[in-house]
């Protein structure tokens, strides 16, 4: 949710994943999860372990850097003190790993390669002028470039870091250059949207076509793909473009 979930996933907020044994109610499953920011003291009566050989330090830190959209890359840095350096370890956040360079290539060459393609095939004539959501827009170009063919294009992706550049190119605003990385003159920019999000919300709404090129970046490939069948219409399409099989969907 805009107003819940999405604040959460900004690099300044921890993660409670799975309750206690003293929790109750929907606090007591183990899939529950809960933030809160680090900056005060919001939590008491956490139990704590002491080790038994003391030159051994038991916990475990990431110095992973994170993006927040609007300000770019924070650094996060370490500051337990005694802290050995086998102990601090790069996150292993599919969240925070997709804001990295690497990704960020990664998706620019994709786009590079399928956009042209992607493109040609949902301006079919039979596809009409209806809503068009795209479930891991990247960096927005095809979102851009379909824009003058549908009466809403909704652009979503779990990446703060795409979806910050996604929000720059609506709005024109400087962005980084991307060599070969450019969208027609044709934009219509009032009908754009982008939005961060970690799942399909109720808040989606039911589209006329829908494209799927994030299933070979989430964890449940096949989750997301029965989820489909709540945002397209009846009767609608669906286009997924992934190197995932079809059996391994099934199963």
């Amino acid at each position: 949710y805009d107003d819940f979930s999405t604040p959460c996933f900004d690099g300044r907020h921890n993660i409670i994943m799975g309750g206690a044994w003293v929790s109750s109610g929907t606090s007591a499953s183990r899939y529950g999860r809960y933030a809160f920011r680090r900056h005060f003291f919001q939590h008491a009566g956490f139990r704590l372990v002491e080790p038994l050989n003391r030159e051994i330090t038991p916990a475990r830190v990431c110095s992973s850097r994170a993006f927040i959209p609007g300000h770019g890359f924070v650094e996060n840095p370490i500051e337990l003190i005694g802290l050995k350096s086998n102990n601090i370890i790069e996150s292993s956040n599919l969240q925070l790993t997709a804001e990295l360079d690497d990704a960020f290539k990664q998706e620019v060459a994709f786009s590079l390669a399928n956009s042209a393609t992607i493109i040609s095939y949902l301006r079919k004539p039979d596809h009409g002028y209806g809503k068009f959501v795209h479930l891991g827009c990247g960096l927005g170009k095809i979102c851009c470039e379909v824009s003058a063919d549908f009466s809403d294009v909704l652009g979503i992706d779990y990446s703060g870091r795409f979806v910050d550049y996604c929000v720059k190119v609506k709005a024109n605003s400087p962005r980084e250059e991307i060599p070969g990385y450019v969208t027609t003159d044709n934009v219509a920019h009032d009908k754009l949207t982008f939005k961060q999000f970690t799942w399909l919300s109720n808040e989606i709404p039911a589209c006329d076509i829908v494209l799927v090129t994030l299933l070979d970046r989430v964890m449940n490939p096949a989750a997301w793909t029965l989820k489909l069948f709540e945002i397209v219409e009846v009767g609608k399409t669906a286009v997924v473009v992934s190197v995932i099989k079809v059996s391994s969907l099934e199963r």
